[in-house]
């Protein structure tokens, strides 16, 4: 098999069930959003309120794509995470930069793509690094990309590139050199209010709750096994960054990266004795006749 140009692209098959309802559900999320935003406050304007709403319609697609990536054998895992992120949006707009960063470090970690990352990949890791840390969140979710470059590289059941561990610098740095210059680790901490409170409770008995990964059915994109082990750290990764998050950037945390937090609580929301594997048969997820 031809070696792909980018490891880190997932297609989304719209003949897939799961697939289309986070295409719609990321679309009704930016109409309602709209609407509310406008209704709330009257002199944001439409088109600022409908850019507003893009993020979350993003944000919630973005918490399906994690949760898929933290439970390859249970697409209603993904299903539950975006339910359970619609409440998490009164926190505020997530950082997209810092989600997506969260996301492509679980991809890597993971491996579900099948492949190490590219040159191309690596060169956008960097670049997503950087463009995450403008913000304090931000920092944090470089950061974790790049342990999941470093990591993905010194595995022994399929191990990277040397140039990956290399490449696994240049994400750090990208992060830190970006805080720096913007500023955003300066920026003033604050405690989480009472909503915030409450959703922290919430993805704490989620972590404590989810189902312990002791098998992986579902292959890779390119058709070999996923690895329990590299499942496993995944995971850990994305609660590690969460928590981290929390304390380096206090409450504005649990928003910027709600989307994440979210993908844990769908996890941890899907009793695993009442749903079968996947076939992945594509790229993201299993053909319409897979059982869900």
């Amino acid at each position: 098999m031809a070696a792909p140009v980018s490891a880190l692209v997932r297609p989304v098959d719209l003949d897939v069930p799961s697939n289309r309802f986070v295409v719609f559900a990321s679309g009704a999320v930016v109409v309602v959003a709209t609407v509310v935003l406008s209704v709330v406050d009257a002199e944001l304007g439409t088109v600022d309120a409908a850019g507003r709403a893009l993020r979350f319609g993003v944000g919630a697609f973005l918490t399906w794509a994690i949760a898929r990536e933290l439970d390859p054998d249970r697409p209603m895992a993904a299903r539950n995470a975006v339910l359970a992120y619609l409440p998490a949006t009164l926190l505020g707009t997530p950082a997209l930069a810092a989600t997506a960063a969260v996301l492509l470090a679980a991809r890597v970690g993971l491996r579900s793509t099948g492949s190490a990352p590219t040159l191309l990949d690596l060169a956008v890791l960097v670049g997503l690094a950087g463009f995450a840390a403008t913000s304090a969140p931000g920092f944090v979710a470089g950061l974790a990309l790049a342990w999941a470059v470093f990591d993905d590289g010194g595995l022994p059941d399929a191990p990277a590139p040397v140039r990956t561990q290399i490449a696994a610098i240049a994400v750090a740095a990208a992060a830190v050199v970006t805080s720096v210059a913007t500023g955003s680790f300066l920026s003033a901490w604050r405690a989480p209010g009472l909503l915030g409170i409450v959703w922290i409770l919430v993805v704490v008995t989620a972590v404590v709750v989810h189902p312990r990964a002791v098998s992986v059915a579902s292959p890779d994109d390119r058709g070999g096994p996923l690895s329990v082990r590299r499942l496993v750290r995944a995971r850990v990764l994305v609660t590690a960054t969460l928590a981290l998050s929390l304390l380096w950037a206090g409450a504005d945390a649990l928003a910027a990266l709600a989307p994440a937090a979210a993908a844990l609580v769908g996890v941890a929301a899907v009793l695993p004795r009442r749903l079968g594997p996947r076939d992945a048969g594509t790229p993201v997820e299993p053909p319409a006749r897979a059982p869900l």
